[in-house]
């Protein structure tokens, strides 16, 4: 399972990752300008856009996180086992499978994006605060 999670990981940063990182630089100022219009100009029909992207940007971080998740908890469960029952064979499968897995399985946008819930954090902060500074300078 960690060879196959760590397989799609990393066909997805080379095939996709470029494309996640424009999309995230340009997340923020686009989620704050549709709140900008929606707040100041009064077009509420700009509220789907609004959600929708934000609904977007939820399902992408999520899914980042769960990786994370999962990779965590399966370096727990390999923590717990009791190696020192195991035979002298078996303890070094163990240890070079702990070493392993102490690798981190991230879902990267290349060059240097990590796609989980602190991105989803940094992008809310942004369009908030690109959205506040466009509200007090209009005003």
């Amino acid at each position: 399972m960690k060879l196959f999670m760590f397989r799609c990981s990393k066909e997805m940063n080379e095939s996709l990752g470029y494309i996640f990182t424009s999309g995230y630089t340009s997340a923020s100022f686009s989620l704050s300008m549709a709140g900008y219009i929606i707040i100041v100009r009064r077009r509420y029909s700009e509220t789907l856009f609004l959600v929708g992207s934000y609904a977007l940007q939820m399902v992408l971080c999520r899914y980042g996180q769960n990786w994370e998740d999962e990779h965590e908890k399966l370096e727990r469960s390999l923590n717990k086992l009791p190696w020192y029952k195991m035979t002298p064979k078996m303890r070094k499968n163990y240890h070079i499978l702990l070493g392993t897995v102490k690798i981190p399985i991230q879902v990267l946008a290349q060059p240097f994006v990590i796609i989980n819930n602190n991105l989803l954090l940094a992008v809310t902060r942004t369009a908030y605060s690109v959205l506040t500074f466009m509200s007090n300078t209009t005003n």
